[in-house]
């Protein structure tokens, strides 16, 4: 087995979808907008490097293609576009330079250069590198001291240790053959890469798998696993309504994934508990975007609705210099509304308000202070409190369900990324045009998703929102227990018939009785106490006059006493002894 530079990568993103490249399986990967974008700028930040590299040093174009030992041994001081192949491995196409220090290839060895144009290297991206430059390192029979990184707009330079990070990249190449010969398979879990690959999520689907639910933790995946739940119908009907009491306080403010997938098997709307947003006469829909890094936002939507009127507003910042213009005149339509209540979807909205006062010092923070009294997060209320049936309370998911719809099928968080680099790139006003038309219609979204919560709670029974939307509460469900007297449905009809040919100590008496040598010892306790002795002789017992051992006619009634200490409660406060003497 082969294992090339994108199956590691791949590692690193997803076991699940490793494992299922290995075997030829999954859906069949397509590039989206946003990897053939990072593609394109990764590759033209590579090629400023190389021309500053190569401007003045004697260099060899290898073209995208393997480089062999002999032309690694012309010695060439910089080497680009080139691949290592072993046995076992196969590299990325990497740049190279010569250094000084004795190897298969002579008196000089090469040193890899990579390029990274994010202005952090992450963890993932450094095991990447270090895998390279372990191929490398196994074609000229020695490992590099150190390799090179460009990243960030200012080409910043760095050193990576191999050292640091090869052991780990060992035991990853390691796990990669196992999994080839492999026959567990590792779970699957959706993480946020899926928001780019969506290789196996279909199916994953097609499985029922348990980790489709956004935002359940591989610790409680594990826990419901040990229990012999594996899909997300399965731990549907684990769920069992609790009594009012006491323990609704154990519950609040957890998200409860049973219900969940409850309310995915229905396909019902469960209310665990009524909803309370604030009463007010203007409602603001807030929607934010900005770059991937979030420190440039360069696009506020709003959707005001006073009195019934519908204002639509989008201001935009061409740049990091118009920024604080938008948000003045933010801030100048808010305070236009005496009393209102802003709502947003998620914690974006309200950190993007708090660092306003960290990238302006006290300019705004009065302004800020009074405006964040003013909002409610929709997706807290969603999140404890109503529960639709889909996998995750992404707004796209929950706005679809509710029947609203985008204008750009691919519309994403991160397909908005795309559209705001295209517009910087090539100054085109259709890519702006759709950011503006996609923000708005997310405030549209918003405001379904907050009126058909404002409309839940103002029903008392279960009701409808529309035709094929049902609406459960979950205190007038029935709580249906296994514990109960009489006959009790099974779903199997063998399991109906060993119930028939059961008694109650069945258990206890035929196998843990051959297994537990107390259990045994009991049971023959038992059988002697239920055994009944029949009358079956008369004895008639005489008075003697004599004694029978000393023969004194001198019998006298004899009594035995002992003495027996209790605690007495003394004016019910303290307690005291208490001495009786009894008569046996």
């Amino acid at each position: 087995m082969l294992i090339v530079h994108d199956l590691f990568f791949s590692y690193l993103q997803c076991k699940y979808k490793t494992y299922n490249q290995l075997r030829g399986r999954g859906q069949k990967e397509e590039t989206t907008e946003y990897e053939g974008l990072q593609i394109e700028l990764c590759k033209n930040y590579k090629n400023k490097i190389i021309q500053d590299l190569t401007k003045n040093s004697n260099f060899y174009d290898k073209e995208f293609s393997v480089v062999n030992h002999k032309e690694l041994k012309i010695g060439k001081e910089i080497i680009i576009n080139a691949s290592f192949e072993t046995d076992k491995f196969l590299s990325d196409y990497l740049i190279l330079e010569k250094v000084p220090e004795k190897s298969k290839l002579g008196i000089f060895h090469y040193m890899p250069i990579f390029i990274c144009k994010n202005e952090k290297v992450t963890r993932k991206e450094k095991l990447l590198f270090i895998f390279n430059t372990f191929v490398l390192g196994k074609i000229q029979g020695k490992m590099p001291a150190y390799a090179k990184i460009f990243n960030g707009e200012k080409y910043k330079l760095s050193k990576l240790q191999p050292e640091t990070y090869l052991p780990e990249v060992k035991n990853i190449v390691a796990e990669i053959e196992s999994l080839a010969v492999s026959n567990i398979e590792p779970k699957f879990s959706v993480n946020d890469y899926c928001r780019v690959c969506a290789f196996c999520k279909a199916y994953a689907i097609e499985k029922d798998d348990l980790r489709l639910l956004r935002g359940m933790s591989t610790k409680d995946v594990q826990r419901w696993n040990g229990k012999g739940i594996f899909t997300v119908e399965q731990l549907s009907y684990t769920f069992r309504p609790r009594k009012r009491g006491r323990r609704m306080i154990h519950y609040k403010g957890k998200h409860l994934f049973e219900l969940k997938a409850l309310a995915i098997r229905e396909k019902k709307i469960f209310v665990y508990e009524k909803p309370t947003l604030p009463d007010t006469k203007t409602h603001i829909y807030l929607d934010i975007e900005g770059n991937e890094a979030n420190t440039f936002h360069y696009l506020i939507g709003l959707v005001i609705v006073d009195n019934g009127n519908e204002e639509r507003y989008s201001l935009w910042a061409n740049d990091q210099i118009e920024e604080e213009t938008i948000i003045k005149k933010f801030f100048a339509l808010c305070d236009k509304y005496k009393e209102y209540q802003l709502f947003h979807y998620g914690s974006y909205e309200r950190r993007w308000l708090q660092n306003i006062k960290k990238k302006f010092p006290k300019q705004y923070d009065k302004t800020v202070d009074e405006m964040l009294s003013h909002t409610t997060n929709i997706l807290a209320l969603v999140y404890t409190n109503i529960y639709f049936p889909t996998y995750s309370n992404e707004l796209k998911e929950i706005g679809s369900y509710l029947g609203f719809t985008w204008s750009a099928a691919n519309a994403s968080g991160i397909q908005s990324v795309v559209w705001r680099t295209r517009w910087e790139m090539t100054n085109d006003n259709a890519f702006k045009e759709k950011l503006l038309i996609y923000n708005l219609e997310d405030c549209l979204a918003l405001k379904a998703i907050t009126e058909s919560i404002i409309k839940v709670s103002s029903l008392d029974s279960i009701n409808n929102l529309k035709n094929d939307q049902e609406v459960n509460w979950v205190a007038e469900m029935t709580v249906e227990t296994p514990y109960k007297f009489g006959r009790s449905p099974f779903f199997f009809s063998e399991l109906d018939l060993i119930n028939k040919s059961a008694y109650f100590d069945y258990q206890r008496d035929k196998i843990f009785l051959r297994t537990n040598k107390r259990l045994k010892s009991y049971k023959k306790q038992e059988q002697q106490k239920k055994t009944s002795l029949k009358i079956n002789k008369s004895i008639y017992i005489r008075s003697y006059a004599k004694c029978s051992y000393c023969k004194s006619d001198n019998l006298t009634e004899a009594y035995k006493y002992k003495y027996v200490v209790d605690l007495k409660s003394l004016l019910g406060l303290f307690p005291a002894a208490c001495c009786a003497r009894v008569k046996l």
